[in-house]
């Protein structure tokens, strides 16, 4: 099940992103992870709204373990975010609790 999750730090990333709800959002037929390339068609990943990219979920763990917070990146973050969620129906009502106040 496809889930919003924040790291430590507040970073938002979605958490077993479907491949199809991915492909009919996107129109993107052959999604590669944004790290180390590889395709990652039929296979649950990750996407980090702040980067617009997905990952496999080894590099995703690596990502967003070496990211870092940028309060000037806030309105970029949350919008972001905000769109993934409705592309893919996750609601994000009640689901900051872990973000940077």
């Amino acid at each position: 099940m496809q889930k919003l999750k924040y790291t430590d730090n507040g970073i938002s990333y979605i958490e077993n992103v479907d491949f199809w709800k991915f492909v009919n959002a996107t129109l993107n037929p052959d999604p590669i992870c944004g790290e180390c390339l590889k395709p990652i068609a039929n296979e649950k990943f990750v996407l980090i709204p702040i980067l617009n990219e997905v990952y496999c979920k080894k590099c995703a763990k690596e990502v967003l373990q070496q990211m870092k917070w940028y309060e000037k990146d806030r309105n970029i973050h949350d919008a972001r975010t905000q769109y993934w969620c409705r592309a893919f129906g996750i609601n994000i009502e009640g689901g900051k609790e872990n973000a940077v106040k």
